[in-house]
Parts: structure tokens; sequence; C-alpha cells
């Protein structure tokens, strides 16, 4: 009977021994858990550095507003300036219109005037120096200042009572010269009157009526 208790604990205590044995071997070099191959694989997950754009082996995809100033249509080119027509030569551009009834006085000197005549109207120019240009059919144009210049088309009556005056008109049903040294172009002229001295009056058509009260004056057909 002792025999067999001492035999059932040297047993137990084999059992013991054995098992506290294989609890204490150490895992062999290199064999893992599933566990801690989890565990690792997570923690080298999180530790990996996260790829940027600024990395060279990815380019960063195009915005669309590169997009479009790369494929985008080229500006237009600008636009050519406008073109302004001269106006023909020997032809002034008609400027502020005077109209029948209408009177037009010209009273500073060494003026640059433009003018047209709606079928009448009257211009008196009173200043010296004066250049006036006149399209158009008037009713009459006086010339009072010295050393005045006129171009003129289609005149009802043209007076000149100024000194040293140079008058060029296409047609005039008459004309009065009362000042001097005066210079008349005409190329149809109805009637002239000259009254002043040494005035230059020529007319290249027709024969007009020709009264000369004054002193050297010289009319002549062109």
């Amino acid at each position: 009977m002792k025999h067999l208790i001492l035999r059932g604990v040297l047993g137990g205590a084999a059992l013991v021994l054995l098992a506290s044995g294989c609890a204490g071997d150490p895992a062999p070099q290199g064999a893992t858990s599933d566990l801690g191959t989890a565990v690792r694989g997570d923690a080298d997950a999180a530790a990996a550095p996260a790829t940027t754009t600024d990395s060279p082996a990815i380019a960063a995809a195009p915005t669309a507003a590169t997009r479009l100033e790369v494929t985008g249509a080229a500006p237009p080119p600008p636009a050519a300036p406008e073109r302004v027509e001269a106006a023909p030569a020997g032809r002034a551009v008609p400027g502020p219109v005077v109209t029948r009834g209408m009177e037009r006085n010209i009273v500073l000197e060494g003026q640059d005037v433009r003018l047209h005549c709606d079928d009448g109207g009257s211009i008196d120019i009173e200043a010296s120096h004066v250049i006036l240009v006149v399209t158009g059919h008037c009713q009459d144009i006086e010339v009072m200042g010295a050393n005045v210049t006129v171009k003129a088309e289609v005149l009802d009556e043209l007076d000149i009572s100024g000194n040293g005056n140079t008058v060029d008109a296409t047609e005039a049903a008459e004309l009065k010269v009362e000042g001097d040294a005066n210079s008349v172009t005409l190329e149809t002229v109805g009637e002239v009157d000259a009254a002043g001295g040494a005035n230059i009056i020529t007319f290249e058509s027709g024969a007009p009526d020709v009264e000369d009260t004054g002193e050297d004056n010289n009319i002549v057909a062109a």
C-alpha cells in the first residue's frame, strides 16, 4: 500500500516537472505567432513614410487652369486701327452749315474757317489774315479784312472792300471790288463792278458786264 502511494506521488511530480520544462523553453529563433505577425505588420505599416506629390516618380496632375492654358485657343490679334479717308484733293471738308437767311461773321484775326452754304446764307469776314474755305451755294460773301484768302464754290454776290485779298470761286453772279490790290479768279461771272485800284480780276469763261470806275485795274479773260 505504501508503495502504491509513493508511486502516485512520484508520477504526479514527474508530470509537473515535464509541464514546467515545456513552458520554459523559448520559442525557436525566427518563429512568430500569428498575433505577433499581425502586430508587427501594423507597426511597419504605420511607420512607413507617406508618399507625397513632391516625389519625382509621381508627377502632379494638371489642374483645370493648367489644361486651359496649354490647350486653349491663342488670343485674337489686336484690332486694326480704324482707317480715315482723306478728303479729295482740292475740296474742303464741309464745316458748319449756313442756310438761307443766316449770317456768319468772322471777327477773329488769323482764323482758319470751314463752312458750308446750304443754298443760301451770308458770310462777312471782318478780320484780317483769315483763311476761309466754303462749299455749296452761298447768297453773299463780303471780305472787309486784309490779306484774307477765300476759296468758294457758287455765290450770288461777292463783295471785296478790303485790301490785298485773294479770292478763288467757281461761279459768281455778281462781283464788286471796292478795295485795292486784290486778286480775284472766277471760272464764271455774270457782272463785274471794279471801283478800287490795282486789282486783278480774271474769269475763265463767259462775257460778263464790266464796269471799271477805279484805277489800274486789270480785268481779263483767262
